[in-house]
């Protein structure tokens, strides 16, 4: 069986704009300003190393 060498990278992410104004948007017109709420967030994930920032953040990651 041959070894596998596990590697590990940093995390780079990419934040749409759009991303703050639909977090925004949530956190004052649906749950205005409640900060108990627990808001989940999606995001996509590349692993070709090509991507220069592979977890891209938008405002389809509260979908």
């Amino acid at each position: 069986m041959a070894k596998e060498m596990v590697k590990f990278t940093k995390l780079r992410t990419s934040i749409d704009p759009n991303f703050w104004a639909k977090f925004a948007e949530l956190k004052l017109d649906k749950y205005k300003l409640d900060e108990k709420v627990e808001i989940s967030v999606w995001g996509s994930y590349s692993s070709d190393r090509t991507k220069r920032c592979p977890l891209l953040l938008d405002c389809t990651s509260f979908n």
